[in-house]
């Protein structure tokens, strides 16, 4: 405080034009533009020998000792959504069960009470191709509920950064800190993508996706040139389809009223 003072006597009483110039400055001076930080870009579709690779990485991190657990459920995370394309918080109520070779998994749209979904649930078909396919679709199930039940995070949204800040740290290991990234998102999108490939209808792909609108996914998501022929692809329910179809063509006869509140089987 001493030499603090020291010098502003200096400055002032000794030196008083120094004083003046210091004002002129500092009133002259223009205020400093706020630089926000720079957003990663993700990436709408990916090779899948990029997501291999992500994936691998991911799961022989969680295989190690330190934050094993976090690396898990990132890596879960990721491959849960490449299969079915949900958004993050619709694994809070999603409800899945095995019938005929198929998995049938129940969903609660996150978007309905904006009305941006064709209606309460949605109801994905997933053939059973892979042997770890069903293990994949109940343990991010399961693993996303513990970890708020357990206190590992105290709200979905603290999860959901959680994941993605070591989705974050598994690209800038296997990409590099400049490319655009692998994000939870990423996998919707390539989804949205693959049902196009594949020759799904406007209305097919809305129904999948959880949209009141069969133009969204063609506007925003990825794109049909960048999907791929995936042999688990899900697949919509007739009545999501009819829902959507209504919505989109008043014409068309309406569908029997939508739930207000989830079936039993959720």
């Amino acid at each position: 405080r001493k030499y603090r003072r020291a010098a502003i006597y200096h400055v002032y009483i000794k030196q008083p034009k120094i004083a003046e110039l210091f004002q002129y400055i500092l009133l002259n001076k223009k205020p400093e533009k706020r630089v926000r930080a720079k957003r990663r870009k993700s990436r709408k579709s990916y090779r899948e020998k990029d997501f291999s690779k992500l994936l691998q990485y991911l799961q022989k991190k969680a295989a190690g000792e330190r934050c094993g657990y976090w690396w898990h459920q990132a890596a879960v995370t990721l491959q849960a959504n490449s299969i079915v394309g949900l958004r993050p918080s619709e694994w809070m109520t999603a409800f899945s069960q095995v019938i005929d070779n198929e998995i049938v998994l129940r969903v609660i749209n996150a978007k309905n009470t904006h009305n941006r979904s064709h209606g309460f649930t949605r109801t994905l078909h997933i053939p059973i191709v892979k042997d770890n396919d069903v293990e994949v679709i109940e343990s991010k199930i399961k693993m996303t509920g513990d970890a708020i039940l357990s206190n590992k995070a105290k709200s979905f949204d603290a999860y959901a950064r959680t994941v993605s800040s070591y989705l974050l740290r598994a690209n800038n290991a296997v990409f590099g800190k400049e490319k655009p990234t692998i994000a939870i998102y990423s996998a919707r999108h390539q989804c949205a993508a693959n049902y196009k490939a594949a020759g799904y209808t406007k209305n097919e792909v809305a129904a999948a996706m959880g949209h009141a609108s069969n133009k969204t996914a063609g506007r925003h998501y990825g794109r049909k040139g960048k999907g791929r022929r995936v042999p688990n692809l899900p697949r919509p329910s007739s009545e999501d389809v009819a829902r959507v179809m209504a919505l989109n063509n008043p014409a068309t006869p309406s569908s029997p009223p939508t739930p207000s509140s989830p079936s039993p089987g959720l």
